[in-house]
């Protein structure tokens, strides 16, 4: 499990050099992955309620919105290893070119999290196959974290694929409060009886029986029995923005970047009550707070590299997805800290700093044998603050100026290593390059 946490190497190898560098005799790249591939990977989930359960509850500084915990859910598409046993497990985007999994290229798994933004803490983690939805999984989160959130002040912050009276009554039954962007068919002709020029109203939504009786859980079908009616605020807004994409001129083949201006009218239902929280104040909940745990996929993806595998082996690509989450709630304790400290509302700590030290062998150890103290804690936030970014050696994989047919796909190959960018050739294809 501590090899799994603390690998970071571009191979295996290098990571084996790296954890036992102290073994006289270290163990064979063979016999890391035989036990990698048969550890019991439901243990992460022990470890991440453990680590959830001590955080919140040692009396660290934790971050709260006017007394609330926000939960932000959202899931997530990961590319995985090419194999037939993954397309079977996990499967993959299908369509006229790939019609059954036997022909799939590129296997995905679907990911999902339920993330406190201010905090920096994935609370619950999910990885399903590719067709499974998110609302079972967003469920899922919540019936784990409901002996957790229990009894505090919570704000669930969800996208437009989650809105649905079952989760509206949910919160409604444990006393939680939620925030959800409105779907374009949800209450469609309710919202059209409130005027354009209303930004900020309520209405009443009546189930009627066949709704109810659609209704899978037998505790939220019994209230909605007693007590039909669901009473929701709608906010709207109105937005626009400069969507970036790429294009390839045809005299040079060269890409270029193009901007397209985009408006948008968007509609978000909530519970929070007006007096206490404006139309404005709900609109920077859901666009700046919510938005934080597409940051943290970003980071998972790119920072802690979620899915650099090394191994077509599902239980052990199962091991390093949990492992690298657990990694990413330590150094989102340490960003936390280290944004504490910054006086200057423009800044933030540098992540990929923190991630870095945390990587060295000797803060490495220290966690392992919880022999860590403050003073080496503080010297990680220090570095953060600083602002400094230093680039790892491997991270990319020198092979340049090779040819190749198509542009790649997945971000990493097998082995660990990412592929290195590549340009159009004048004579068609691609070539790589380092810059």
């Amino acid at each position: 499990m501590f090899f799994s946490l603390f690998r970071h190497g571009s191979t295996i190898s290098e990571d084996i050099d790296f954890i036992f560098q102290k073994m006289s005799a270290p163990p064979s790249k063979n016999a890391v992955l035989h036990r990698q591939s048969i550890l019991n990977h439901d243990v992460w989930k022990a470890v991440l309620k453990k680590q959830i359960s001590l955080f919140y509850g040692a009396g660290l500084a934790q971050n709260r919105y006017k007394g609330y915990l926000l939960v932000a859910i959202d899931g997530s598409k990961v590319m995985l290893p090419e194999s037939p046993a993954l397309n079977q497990i996990f499967g993959g985007p299908l369509n006229k070119a790939c019609r059954t999994k036997e022909e799939l290229i590129a296997p995905s798994a679907h990911i999902s999290a339920a993330y406190d933004p201010l905090n920096c803490q994935i609370l619950d983690f999910i990885m399903e196959p590719y067709n499974v939805s998110e609302i079972p999984m967003m469920r899922e989160h919540l019936d784990r974290l409901l002996p957790f959130l229990e009894g505090k002040k919570v704000l669930i912050l969800a996208d437009r694929y989650y809105g649905s009276v079952e989760l509206f009554r949910w919160c409604a039954l444990h006393g939680f409060d939620f925030l959800v962007r409105a779907k374009n068919n949800f209450f469609k002709d309710l919202r059209g009886e409130i005027p354009e020029a209303i930004q900020d109203a309520r209405f009443t939504v009546t189930l009627n029986k066949p709704w109810i009786k659609r209704i899978k859980d037998p505790e939220i079908r019994q209230s909605f029995q007693e007590d039909p009616d669901v009473l929701l605020r709608l906010v709207r807004n109105d937005y626009s923005y400069q969507q970036e994409d790429t294009a390839i001129r045809k005299k040079d083949k060269k890409r270029y970047k193009v901007y397209k201006h985009v408006d948008v009218h968007a509609e978000y239902f909530t519970s929070l009550p007006a007096g206490k929280f404006s139309r404005e104040e709900i609109l920077s909940l859901y666009h700046d707070k919510r938005w934080d745990v597409e940051t943290c996929y970003d980071r998972l993806k790119n920072d802690v590299k979620l899915n650099q595998v090394h191994s077509r082996n599902p239980i052990l690509i199962r091991n390093q997805f949990f492992a690298k989450v657990i990694f990413s709630n330590i150094a989102g304790i340490l960003f936390n800290a280290a944004n504490d400290r910054i006086d200057s509302p423009k800044h933030l700590p540098n992540y990929k700093k923190i991630i870095q030290i945390l990587y060295s062998f000797t803060i490495a150890e220290k966690i392992m044998k919880e022999k860590i103290r403050s003073t080496a804690i503080n010297r990680i936030i220090k570095e953060a603050i600083r602002n400094k970014i230093l680039i790892r050696k491997g991270r990319h994989v020198r092979r340049w100026g090779r040819f190749m047919i198509s542009i790649p796909t997945k971000k990493y190959r097998i082995g660990g290593r990412s592929n290195p960018k590549v340009h159009a050739s004048r004579y068609g294809g691609y070539v790589t390059t380092d810059h």
